[in-house]
């Protein structure tokens, strides 16, 4: 059956505008969905804590630092998302997040999970978590043993986007890896026992 003109002209109003609320909707929900947004985590080269050894083992391999971040990773859950505060730390954490995964394997940390005993870090690395402040979230960058830190970022540093501190931490790594890992502890102990062998020797 052939519509006719004036029936036809009547249907075309209501599509149209069921098209442009479909359109909107559509980019309400991108908006919602990217203002939720949570931790940006490295595809690779990200690891929980539970799998440090293989984050070490990363990092040795591609001879990069460990960045450990320890913030609540419950954020990224919707419901804790909208809560007071929570949108600022997820953007902070973000935020040093694309300054370290350039050189960093990244180690993500629940602050509940360094109550163990025996620690889950080294002392080194537990030294650097307490130098952040009583506050997450809290970043420290060590070498892949864990017994040199390059440096520690607190929450308070991070919020007055202090990347001046994310890059001098940078700079001090790839200094040590111009230096061969002399740099670190580990690397000086190595020479000092080599030296102590050539006394005893003579």
């Amino acid at each position: 059956m052939r519509l006719q003109a004036g029936n036809a002209g009547a249907m075309v109003p209501p599509m149209i505008r069921k098209i442009f609320a479909l359109a909107l909707l559509g980019i309400c929900m991108t908006g919602a969905q990217l203002s939720a947004k949570g931790f940006d985590w490295p595809k690779k080269d990200s690891f929980e804590l539970k799998d440090l050894e293989k984050a070490k083992e990363a990092a040795t391999k591609a001879k990069k630092a460990v960045a450990y971040i320890i913030v609540p990773l419950d954020l990224d859950s919707r419901e804790k998302r909208d809560q007071e505060g929570a949108e600022g730390s997820i953007q902070i954490t973000n935020d040093a997040i694309k300054e370290l995964k350039g050189y960093c394997i990244i180690v993500r940390v629940n602050p509940h999970e360094l109550s163990g005993d025996p620690s889950p870090v080294t002392q080194e690395v537990g030294e650097g978590i307490k130098a952040g402040g009583g506050f997450v979230p809290i970043v420290v960058v060590a070498d892949a043993p864990g017994k040199t830190v390059y440096g520690t970022v607190g929450a308070e540093q991070m919020k007055q986007g202090d990347k001046d501190k994310l890059r001098e931490i940078e700079k001090k790594f790839k200094a040590s890896q111009a230096k061969g890992g002399k740099g670190s502890k580990g690397g000086e102990k190595d020479e000092e026992d080599k030296e102590d062998g050539k006394k005893d020797e003579e």
